[in-house]
């Protein structure tokens, strides 16, 4: 039987890198783009992070669009609660990445 780390050890092997896109420049929703690195072993890009029409934030990780129209994850988080807390860690990194630069930090 193989020991499974606990989900905050998981999270606290997470290096989040937050990636600004200028919205500014295009239409686009798309705020930033989002690298995890991954105990150092594993490296997942293409993660973006948007701001819905109500203006709200969502965190769209790496698909693929099929044939006919429909999308396909490209990365599957089978649990529940790891998800989560990927999640908010991602919107906490984003959010001091946007106050630091709006305060010139």
């Amino acid at each position: 039987m193989t020991h499974r780390p606990s989900i905050e050890d998981l999270l606290d092997s997470i290096q989040i890198r937050i990636i600004p896109f200028d919205a500014e420049i295009t239409s686009n929703r798309i705020r930033a783009y989002v690298e995890l690195d991954i105990g150092g072993v594993l490296t997942i890009r293409g993660i973006k992070i948007i701001e819905t029409r109500q203006g709200g934030i969502f965190i769209g990780f790496p698909s693929v669009r099929k044939p006919d129209g429909t999308y396909r994850d490209l990365v599957l988080i089978n649990d529940k609660e790891f998800l989560s807390g990927l999640r908010k860690r991602i919107l906490d990194r984003y959010h001091h990445f946007t106050d630091s630069a709006q305060n010139g930090a």
